[in-house]
Protein backbone atom coordinates (compact mmCIF):
# COMPACT_ATOMS: atom_id res chain seq x y z
CA UNK A 1 0.00 0.00 0.00
CA UNK A 2 1.86 3.45 -0.75
CA UNK A 3 0.50 6.74 0.52
CA UNK A 4 0.41 9.90 -1.36
CA UNK A 5 -0.09 13.85 0.03
CA UNK A 6 -1.15 16.16 -2.85
CA UNK A 7 -2.73 19.90 -1.34
CA UNK A 8 -2.54 18.59 2.14
CA UNK A 9 -4.39 15.40 1.80
CA UNK A 10 -3.40 12.35 2.15
CA UNK A 11 -4.96 9.76 -0.26
CA UNK A 12 -3.89 5.77 -0.19
CA UNK A 13 -4.08 3.19 -2.92
CA UNK A 14 -4.92 -0.42 -2.46
CA UNK A 15 -4.83 -2.95 -5.16
CA UNK A 16 -7.43 -5.97 -5.12
CA UNK A 17 -6.16 -8.80 -7.37
CA UNK A 18 -8.41 -11.34 -8.91
CA UNK A 19 -7.41 -14.35 -9.66
CA UNK A 20 -9.12 -17.25 -11.63
CA UNK A 21 -8.39 -20.62 -13.25
CA UNK A 22 -9.92 -22.98 -15.77
CA UNK A 23 -9.90 -26.41 -15.26
CA UNK A 24 -11.10 -29.55 -17.90
CA UNK A 25 -12.88 -31.99 -15.69
CA UNK A 26 -12.58 -35.60 -17.18
CA UNK A 27 -15.23 -37.33 -15.05
CA UNK A 28 -14.75 -40.61 -16.63
CA UNK A 29 -11.13 -40.95 -16.72
CA UNK A 30 -11.27 -39.08 -13.11
CA UNK A 31 -8.42 -36.12 -14.84
CA UNK A 32 -8.14 -32.71 -14.55
CA UNK A 33 -6.53 -30.75 -16.95
CA UNK A 34 -5.60 -26.79 -16.23
CA UNK A 35 -6.65 -24.70 -19.31
CA UNK A 36 -5.82 -21.58 -18.30
CA UNK A 37 -5.49 -18.55 -15.52
CA UNK A 38 -5.91 -14.82 -15.32
CA UNK A 39 -5.88 -12.25 -13.07
CA UNK A 40 -7.22 -8.81 -12.76
CA UNK A 41 -6.21 -6.13 -10.53
CA UNK A 42 -8.25 -3.59 -9.51
CA UNK A 43 -6.73 0.17 -8.08
CA UNK A 44 -8.98 1.68 -5.28
CA UNK A 45 -7.82 5.24 -4.49
CA UNK A 46 -9.58 7.02 -0.95
CA UNK A 47 -8.93 10.25 0.48
CA UNK A 48 -8.02 9.24 4.27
Amino acid sequence: MESTTLGGNNYKNQNTVTFTSTYEVDWQNHTVKLIGTDSKELILEYNC
